[in-house]
């Protein structure tokens, strides 16, 4: 999607899929669970600022999360953590 410009195709799929992109934590809460939402990358450390989720249930068993970032230079998406939620002020 990134490269190719398919966002409509993207947004197609993970409709299709019942997936929902969207933004982490990001500003003053970015650190609020210490480095949960940090990941080192190419000696760097950087923020998993999306995720990708399917369901809304505390049991594991029954919802997907997927966190991860965008690297602009490598052009790559890098994951960080899966496949369960990390920590947030509800849990």
């Amino acid at each position: 999607m990134k490269i190719s410009g398919g966002q409509d195709d993207f947004s197609q799929q993970t409709k299709h899929l019942g997936i929902e992109l969207s933004n982490t934590f990001s500003g003053a809460r970015s650190g609020e669970f210490g480095d949960e939402y940090f990941v080192d990358y190419n000696g760097r450390k950087r923020e998993l600022v999306k995720h990708l989720k399917k369901g809304n249930d505390k049991d594991q068993r029954n919802c997907l999360r997927i966190y991860f970032f965008w690297d602009e230079e490598d052009q790559v998406v890098v994951i960080g953590y899966l496949p369960a939620h990390l920590r947030t002020r509800l849990t």
